[in-house]
């Protein structure tokens, strides 16, 4: 039906010391062979070197015992895209994979080892709206740029950011398209650190055969726990998310409600 997707823990201070306690007992294995083959006035200063080393695998073992004693280990995560989903076009600026990867596997339930897409989104099946009259070669979307909201933005909704874009008319007829409320823009980069962004009203536009022109859409972030974007690239997804919201805040509560504890993780591609 749609994809899985297997998240993994970010390397944590617990790995990088298991990866130092490697190394030191590599090390050691090599001095054990040096010992055995060095001369006799060799070995002494080969005994002397064996017992700092042993000294400090032994701190490093204390210290990863209390790591793992303390924060225990962080299992990966499956996002289990539970939805008919048309695969990313690139080219067409056309994504959804870092705003699940950030919502989903940044957000996901404490001690779930799965979770589904649709906790938080839903396909767009409207075949009339933005998205999938891009992904049909009707319209083309270029210059999506996610950040702080300007003047430029023509609404009464009250929000702090924006989605700006430009979008041409491919045909040489009139078009109605529909962006829902809820639509996610999501960061062209992935792992950036940026939030996503959800459209924060239903849009309907009205375009000329061949028209061109320039939006500025008003907008809320996603992701509580990541920086608030400031005018970086972005995709339109052909996803929304699943419940109503009034303001910057609702997003996040609902968010937060549908999927619980933060536990980050990052994509394995």
């Amino acid at each position: 039906m749609g994809e899985i997707l297997t998240l993994i823990p970010k390397a944590s201070p617990t790995l990088l010391i298991a990866f130092g306690l490697g190394a030191l007992i590599c090390v050691i294995s090599a001095a054990l062979i040096l010992r055995e083959s060095a001369q006799s006035v060799e070995n002494s200063k080969t005994d002397q070197r064996l017992g700092v080393l042993e000294k400090q695998i032994e701190e490093q073992s204390k210290k990863l015992d209390q790591l793992l004693a303390q924060k225990g280990t962080v299992p990966s995560v499956i996002i289990n895209i539970d939805f008919p989903i048309q695969p990313p076009a690139p080219d067409k600026n056309v994504g959804y994979r870092a705003a699940i990867e950030d919502t989903l596997g940044a957000a996901t339930t404490l001690g779930k080892k799965e979770v589904a897409a649709s906790t938080v989104f839903k396909p767009i099946t409207d075949q009339e709206s933005f998205v999938n009259q891009v992904l049909a070669g009707k319209l083309a979307v270029a210059a999506i740029v996610l950040g702080a909201r300007t003047a430029k933005v023509q609404s009464s909704i009250q929000s702090n950011y924006e989605v700006s874009l430009e979008v041409s008319n491919l045909t040489s007829q009139p078009l109605i398209t529909k962006l829902p409320k809820g639509q996610v823009f999501e960061n062209k980069n992935p792992k950036s650190g940026f939030q996503n962004l959800v459209l924060a009203e239903d849009i309907e536009l009205h375009l000329k055969p061949d028209e061109k022109r320039s939006l500025s859409l008003p907008s809320h972030c996603l992701n509580s726990h990541l920086d608030s974007p400031t005018g970086q690239p972005g995709n339109i997804t052909p996803i929304a998310v699943t419940f109503d919201f009034d303001s910057q805040d609702s997003v996040w509560s609902n968010v937060r409600d549908r999927l619980g504890e933060i536990s980050i993780g990052v994509l394995k591609r």
